[in-house]
């Protein structure tokens, strides 16, 4: 398919916002670029994907890899600046190993919208889903998360990824 033409419409949003509960019980392999300017996440992407790839190589050569999943840690009192965590999500424990830590995550109620489009599009489309999390009266906690779905490139319009953002309650 050409990427240019994409299939999904022109706002970037596949799905209106929702509230739901994430089931979470997941223990996350992840590398870690701490204190990332907003401007400089797509800088970094690559090369933190790579190293999260070599550690999770090391001990399942073969397999296929996971949904990859995104955290942007908001720091407080640091507008615009994030700890990025990439890696992948596993429903068994999983060990350490290169540069890559592991943590749980908890489960949790989380507002979300699937959205499609180029990296630089996928960081606008949250803007709607802060918007629904205000007129919900809801407060988000941690930061945002992105699961990758479908996954061509940075420069392809038919990327596809799952939006969330973990709620307090």
């Amino acid at each position: 398919m050409n990427s240019e033409i994409g299939w999904a419409d022109p706002e970037r949003i596949l799905t209106e916002p929702r509230v739901g509960r994430f089931a979470g019980g997941l223990h996350y392999l992840y590398v870690e670029q701490k204190h990332m300017a907003e401007s400089e996440v797509g800088l970094y992407t690559s090369g933190l994907v790579s190293k999260v790839m070599e550690a999770y190589l090391q001990e399942r050569k073969g397999l296929e890899l996971p949904t990859m999943l995104t955290m942007f840690l908001d720091l407080p009192g640091e507008e615009g600046i994030y700890d990025v965590q990439i890696g992948y999500a596993f429903h068994e424990e999983v060990a350490p190993r290169g540069e890559a830590q592991v943590r749980y995550v908890e489960p949790s109620l989380c507002a979300s919208m699937v959205v499609w489009g180029t990296f630089d599009d996928v960081t606008k489309s949250y803007v709607p889903l802060l918007e629904f999390i205000t007129a919900e009266g809801l407060k988000h906690v941690e930061g945002g998360q992105e699961w990758y779905l479908y996954w061509e490139g940075d420069e392809s319009r038919n990327n596809v990824r799952l939006v969330q953002y973990m709620l307090e309650g």
